[in-house]
């Protein structure tokens, strides 16, 4: 499942072409038709007293809602709200409003009338309360399950507002003098979010943002970076101090209800090779990031227990996305490389990945798996992702090592070293795994066009 916002006109048929192309160039394509139906929504009172609230609610048809305080008494008013479709209007407002601060409109501009009371009259306006509403579609432009650097930041969304003279300008409280408070909802879970302004008059209002900064100290412009820890540098999109980030890795895969999901990394430098777990739902292309840390995540207040190997964080999806209801059977495999096990006289049964959850260190069921010349191989079961540690324990002063090279003994070869990678591969059932899981999604896709 994919989403792009694309422009049609009301009341009509419109074509949509679709194409699936898979990494090898394999195409298909098919076209179905749309209609879309009108844009304008209207609601009719009987009557409104003073000083009394009417809620008008057109979430459902086109994002906005409105509460209306009117200032006198009237019968028969009518409330139109038109959602502002016209690709003109929109790249007006772009050109016209942000070329300096950057800003973009989000697609979302919605006209606001009232037919029987001067709704620019503030002596018949007591106040309106608008409210534009987004989800992540909004935000996660290219539908990666990530909002990324350049992307729309929803710490930054503002409301714009469109004179008769077609001048836009930012509303916030007291600027101007006739706004009189904004604010912000945040989207949490499935329940969307908007964005909203008290004013004493009514006319065009669009959504806009600014995109996300990489290393953007979220603290420092309205928002918040989650977790403990902090930084003077800022944070990255993750939450992450930037200047603690040694490397990133984000993979994308598409996730469908009862298809395992394999990510699979090769960056020089990440441990972690390989992410998998089972869909539950049918969430589109999701995104899984990994950061190589160079210290304990900043994210985290509580000192990691024995030897740390490697610091990190992995999330998969936005915030919250990653539970019990979405995915089953999350694994992650990593790396150990011998050298560092000699070095430190650690115990090769020892090492464990640990996960911070609840505000403390977690040790996760971690598996050997095998080993070539340079690498042991693990597999750990997790709950969920959030930051780790890979960690063992120091052999005591006075033990000895089983195995004179390495200083490592394998249980499950008696310290044979085995140099062939592919037994990596076969006891995870990678790669060949991620392939046959890809071919999958993708015969889905086209199956799935083909339906449509």
């Amino acid at each position: 499942m994919f989403t792009q916002r694309v422009e049609y006109s009301p009341d009509q048929n419109n074509i949509l072409n679709l194409i699936a192309t898979d990494k090898a160039g394999n195409s298909n394509n098919t076209s179905i038709t749309v209609m879309v139906g009108n844009n304008t929504f209207v609601r009719t009172e009987p009557k409104i007293n003073k000083s009394e609230t009417v809620t008008v609610n057109a979430i459902g048809e086109i994002g906005a809602q409105i509460e209306f305080t009117s200032n006198v008494y009237r019968t028969n008013v009518s409330f139109i709200l038109t959602a502002i479709t016209n690709k003109t209007t929109m790249d007006e407002l772009n050109s016209s409003a942000f070329n300096e601060s950057g800003e973009k409109a989000l697609g979302k501009m919605v006209e606001i009338s009232v037919e029987g009371l001067n709704a620019s009259n503030v002596s018949e306006v007591e106040s309106v309360i608008v409210k534009i509403y987004y989800n992540t579609s909004d935000l996660d432009l290219d539908g990666d399950g990530i909002i990324e650097t350049g992307e729309p930041d929803e710490d930054n969304l503002f409301i714009y507002w469109n004179s008769i003279s077609g001048n836009w300008t930012k509303l916030q409280k007291n600027n101007p003098d006739w706004v009189i408070d904004s604010g912000q909802t945040k989207i949490s879970g499935s329940d969307p979010g908007y964005v909203w302004v008290k004013v004493r008059h009514l006319s065009m209002f669009a959504l806009t943002a600014l995109p996300l900064t990489p290393g953007e100290d979220t603290n420092g412009n309205g928002g918040s970076s989650s977790g403990g820890g902090s930084s003077s540098g800022g944070t990255g999109a993750s939450g992450e101090a930037r200047e603690n980030i040694l490397i990133t890795e984000t993979e994308r895969e598409y996730v469908y209800n009862g298809v395992e999901v394999c990510y699979s990394y090769d960056l020089e430098g990440n441990i972690i090779k390989y992410i998998n777990f089972k869909g539950l739902i049918n969430a589109g292309r999701i995104g899984a990031k990994v950061e190589i840390l160079n210290n304990t995540s900043t994210l985290v207040d509580t000192t990691p227990p024995n030897k740390v190997y490697k610091n990190l964080n992995i999330f998969i999806g936005n915030s919250g996305w990653a539970t019990s209801s979405n995915i089953a059977n999350p694994t992650i495999s990593f790396t150990v490389e011998k050298s560092w096990i000699t070095n430190e006289k650690i115990d090769k049964s020892s090492i464990k990945m640990y996960r911070y959850s609840s505000g403390k260190w977690n040790e996760l069921s971690t598996s050997y798996v095998t080993e070539d010349a340079d690498c042991l191989y693990f597999k750990s079961e997790t709950p969920g992702f959030s930051p780790f540690v890979i960690a063992g324990e120091q052999v005591s002063a006075g033990e000895t090592d089983t195995d004179g090279d390495s200083g490592v003994t394998s249980p499950a070869d008696g310290g044979k070293d085995t140099t062939d990678q592919t037994s990596f591969d076969e006891k995870t059932g990678l790669p060949g795994f991620c392939i046959l899981t890809s071919l999958l999604v993708i015969l889905m896709a086209v199956w799935m066009l083909r339906k449509k």
